[in-house]
């Protein structure tokens, strides 16, 4: 801690240049990386990231070795650093003693390792991640791992994808809303940072809705790492855009540190994003190929799932169901992680529902669930489910989705079990009956005559049971 009383900008610049050396000579050991991210002289630490540009590589040389240290990481959220980090990253120039300095590209993507690190952080990082997607678009945060140079020429450029919406407003609304909460962060912290050696532990309020911890909790006792953080599973908010449904950004209360308030865009305002997509710009690009396709389906089959648990309208359903669609059929591998979920029934309790569901939910279910029946994974969660009779109730009242619902029987007809089920179920008399009579209110009479001919002949072709089904 004697070591690190003496990187303060107050020191000078030739002795402030030895302390960091020195500091960072003494960082190689993992019992200096210890102590020096348990002590309160931290902050004078990350106090440099704001006050001594000269210095900056050398203090973020520092921090990325102290990142392996959570103490270091919870140093970094309560006193004010990962605000500085984040202002460093996005700012285009920055005032240093009354004068605006261009700030580089180099030095930006240096400042977004740094955060990325802190990020990545086993105990604080899903912490680190809530603060940081409150602000900008989680992306970013993403991309950072890959290439750092390249997401800052990303943040420097506009964009509306499906992955992310971005534009020259909402970088000036951003860079203005982090100037002022580094700066009130640092008019905070210095006091405390120049009066730490003389016990000055005293909480402190940040602004702007933030507050600091006592620096007490810090060196007394490491927070657990059970709190109840946002995980980093493809839920995480995206500033001034909706999630899990809801027209608000909301993240879960942090009950430690600090939590920024959210940064209302106004090019979000009606924008549902869930899992990291925005999905009227996806529905309207299904050709997108997206970084996280598994993170974006496990993101949206939660949400559908809390859908039904409201018993929410069909209006509050189409953008997640058009997006699971456009998931399942442009990347059929993904109807396995539908079942490693467990969200198989779950997608198909609205057509077991009957005439109890809303329409146009049970019509994207059975689209849904003759895709889901391609794969090996779903057949097998289907044998638990009620999955056959409500196929064939759907055929018979909804001839507008005869051709789906014959279509998911098909393909369920992959499985021996399931056809089993089926002679159970008298499959094969309902659909000699349903093939026998007029089609004509269908849209497409011969096509759904023909569907349920093809799930007669997909059962009779079955090596176990094709004899049986023959016979009646």
């Amino acid at each position: 801690s004697g070591l690190l009383a003496f990187c303060r900008a107050s020191r000078g610049a030739e002795a402030l240049d030895l302390a960091l050396s020195a500091a960072q000579a003494c960082a190689a050991h993992a019992s200096a990386v210890v102590a020096m991210a348990a002590c309160d002289e931290c902050a004078g630490v990350l106090l440099l990231l704001r006050q001594s540009t000269k210095h900056f590589e050398a203090v973020v040389a520092l921090s990325l070795v102290l990142t392996q240290d959570p103490k270091f990481v919870y140093q970094c959220i309560v006193h004010g650093g990962l605000l500085h980090i984040l202002y460093l990253f996005v700012a285009d120039s920055i005032f240093e003693a009354e004068t605006r300095l261009e700030w580089p590209q180099h030095s930006r993507a240096l400042a977004g390792e740094l955060l990325c690190k802190l990020a990545a952080d086993a105990v604080h990082g899903a912490h680190v991640s809530s603060i940081v997607c409150r602000l900008m678009p989680e992306i970013f945060l993403s991309t950072l791992a890959e290439d750092p140079v390249g997401t800052v020429r990303v943040f420097d450029t506009d964009h509306r994808n499906p992955e992310l919406i971005w534009s020259a407003p909402m970088r000036a609304q951003l860079r203005s809303t982090l100037a002022e909460l580094s700066n009130n962060a640092l008019t905070t912290h210095a006091p405390h940072a120049q009066h730490a050696t003389n016990g000055d532990d005293a909480a402190r309020s940040v602004g702007n809705g933030m507050h600091s911890l006592p620096s007490a909790a810090v060196s007394s006792a490491e927070p657990s790492s059970e709190a109840a953080f946002p995980s980093d599973d493809g839920i995480l908010p995206q500033p001034g855009a909706s999630t899990e449904c809801e027209n608000k950004c909301r993240v879960a209360d942090i009950p430690q540190g600090f939590s920024p308030p959210p940064i209302d865009y106004a090019e979000l305002a009606n924008e549902l994003c869930v899992g990291g997509v925005y999905l009227r710009l996806f529905a309207a690009q299904p050709e997108w190929q997206l970084r996280h396709p598994q993170r974006v389906l496990s993101a949206i089959l939660a949400a559908f799932s809390q859908l039904l648990q409201r018993r929410a309208d069909d209006d509050a359903f189409a953008p997640l169901c058009t997006a699971l669609l456009i998931l399942l059929r442009s990347t059929p591998t993904l109807a396995g992680h539908v079942a490693a979920l467990g969200f198989v029934g779950t997608v198909l309790a609205p057509v077991s529902s009957g005439s109890g569901a809303n329409p146009k939910l049970r019509q994207f279910c059975v689209k849904a669930a003759r895709l889901l029946a391609l794969s090996a994974e779903c057949r097998k969660k289907m044998l638990a489910a009620d999955c056959i009779r409500p196929m064939l109730e759907t055929i018979r009242t909804s001839p507008g989705l005869c051709v789906d619902a014959a279509g998911a029987l098909t393909n369920m007809m992959e499985s021996s079990d399931l056809v089993q089920k089926a002679i159970s179920a008298q499959a094969v008399p309902t659909l000699l009956d349903l093939a026998s009579k007029s089609t004509g209110e269908a849209d497409d009479a011969a096509a759904c005559k023909a569907s349920i001919v093809a799930v007669l002949k997909k059962m009779v072709a079955d090596r176990r049971c094709g004899e049986t089904v023959r016979a009646m």
